[in-house]
């Protein structure tokens, strides 16, 4: 049997309960975007001054791309480092 490596979206889609919840994901608050992105650029990202349709944030950390889109969802790097930034908040 051959077993084949999970991608970004399954290994996020394994952290949700239900394909509601995952469907109603939310990386971090819209109100979070200036000091977020000052966060990345702390901890070595490049924040990319252009995005794309239905994207607020690009960037790119370690040489992966991450995007944070309007929904304020994101790819599995965004959902992690937003994650990480919010422990962040609460160390502070």
């Amino acid at each position: 049997m051959k077993v084949t490596p999970l991608n970004d979206w399954q290994i996020l889609r394994r952290r949700y309960g239900s394909t509601r919840s995952y469907k109603n994901r939310i990386a971090l608050q819209k109100s979070k975007l200036e000091e977020f992105s000052n966060w990345l650029v702390d901890i070595g990202a490049d924040v990319y001054s252009k995005t794309e349709q239905n994207e607020i944030l690009r960037f790119r950390h370690n040489g992966v791309l991450g995007i944070w889109y309007e929904s304020g969802s994101g790819n599995l790097l965004m959902h992690d480092l937003a994650e990480e930034f919010l422990e962040s908040l609460k160390v502070a």
